[in-house]
């Protein structure tokens, strides 16, 4: 019974109250266009007619609501802050941007933290537009440098004269020489092509008319062919030289002519030509003249039918090939070759060896060793004296002794001579030391 009353009590209050609370914000009615309201029973305590528009009951004191004005003035307060910040940062941006163009370093002329986000921002955009433009200019420098340098022409930088002349100048020598080293290594081409040719065409001796060249640089391939040409013709000619020597000595040899050795047709016929001399001057001369020792008479029938051989003390000439010495018994004591007779020039030690190898043949100069060897002058000739002894007996008629002398001029061999003895009147010439 007492919990039932308490209850009671408790749920009288607070309907007195809410009432209470309801009767202090009650108003008739909805607001008008104004935002506010007739309260005819005051009961806002503000009077007959009071505003709301989003706010509690309030009056426009003067016609100016205190909320919309505060508002209003922290508004303007925030939007003039705001713009004298943009302005500072647009100050910023201009400096920035216009440092950056001019490539001055990156330093704000103002602290103020807006102007200094702006100088940034601008620098930044700058330096983009100026990288931009020096990377136009630098391609712009980069094409005609390798044109001009490629065509040959020096350098044509100073003509330009625009805005990033240095970055043009720069490029443009770098790429100059680009084109240039260019065009060097394609002439440089050309020019080998060409000298290869001409060597080649040259080597074998044939002759064009016109070289039928397509390409750049002609003047170039033409002059490096002829040069190549040139060089080709004394190519072949010392190598005509060497063979035809070598193809000689093998004649002198009487060893038979191996065409198959030879791949060029020039030298072939140049090599042949020469072992077919040598050959000839084995068959006439050498073939049957008697040796040292041997009897003269068995040489009379060869003396009779080869009138260029003289016998006894007769006088002889340059037109005498071999003269042959017969004061000893009616035997061979002195034999000598004169080499001009034969008409070979360039007669060397080496076709020299072979000449005397081949007239004393190789049983007979293998039965002797060389005793001494050394070289004496008077002025207008040179005396190479070798001095063999025999080692073994051969035959009755060898001599012991042989003296081979080799008399040269100018380095080339003039006379040779084989005898039993060293004559007494070149041991009267000066000695050359070794």
């Amino acid at each position: 019974m007492k919990k039932t009353k308490l209850k009671l009590i408790t749920l009288t209050i607070t309907i007195s109250i809410f009432s209470n609370s309801l009767t202090a914000f009650a108003h008739p009615g909805k607001t008008d266009s104004n935002g506010g309201h007739k309260d005819n029973k005051n009961a806002s305590g503000l009077g007959s007619y009071h505003y709301h528009h989003g706010m509690g009951p309030h009056l426009h004191p003067g016609g100016v609501c205190e909320f919309t004005t505060n508002s209003s003035n922290e508004a303007s307060v925030n939007q003039e802050k705001a713009y004298k910040e943009q302005l500072e940062k647009d100050k910023g941006y201009d400096q920035g941007y216009n440092d950056s163009l001019v490539e001055k370093p990156s330093t704000p002329s103002s602290s103020s933290s807006s102007f200094s986000t702006g100088y940034s921002l601008g620098y930044s955009k700058g330096v983009q537009v100026l990288n931009d433009e020096k990377a136009s200019v630098t391609e712009i420098a980069k094409s005609n440098g390798i044109k001009d340098g490629y065509a040959g022409s020096s350098n044509q930088s100073s003509s330009y004269s625009d805005k990033h002349k240095s970055v043009y100048t720069t490029q443009y020598a770098l790429s100059h020489k680009e084109g240039l080293d260019k065009r060097n290594v394609e002439i440089s081409t050309t020019k080998t092509k060409g000298k290869s040719l001409g060597i080649e065409d040259g080597y074998n001796k044939i002759t064009k008319e016109s070289l039928n060249y397509e390409g750049n640089y002609l003047d170039e391939f033409t002059g490096s062919y002829k040069e190549g040409y040139s060089e080709g013709e004394k190519n072949i000619d010392a190598d005509m030289l060497t063979q035809s020597i070598e193809s000689y000595i093998s004649g002198l040899k009487n060893e038979e002519f191996d065409e198959i050795a030879y791949t060029n047709t020039h030298i072939k016929n140049a090599a042949l030509e020469s072992h077919k001399e040598a050959i000839d001057v084995f068959n006439n001369f050498l073939k049957d003249v008697p040796m040292l020792g041997e009897s003269l008479e068995d040489f009379s029938l060869y003396a009779e039918e080869n009138d260029k051989i003289k016998i006894g003390n007769t006088d002889i000439d340059d037109s005498t090939f071999i003269s042959i010495n017969d004061k000893s018994k009616k035997k061979v004591t002195d034999i000598s070759f004169f080499i001009n007779a034969i008409e070979e020039n360039g007669y060397t030690k080496e076709t020299t060896s072979a000449l005397i190898e081949s007239f004393l043949s190789k049983d007979f100069i293998d039965s002797y060793t060389t005793k001494s060897s050394y070289q004496r002058s008077n002025d207008d000739f040179t005396y190479d004296i070798y001095n063999l002894k025999r080692n073994n007996k051969i035959s009755k008629s060898a001599p012991k002794k042989i003296s081979i002398i080799t008399i040269s001029k100018d380095n080339m061999v003039q006379e040779v001579k084989i005898l039993n003895k060293e004559p007494k009147d070149i041991k009267k010439y000066k000695k050359i030391k070794a």
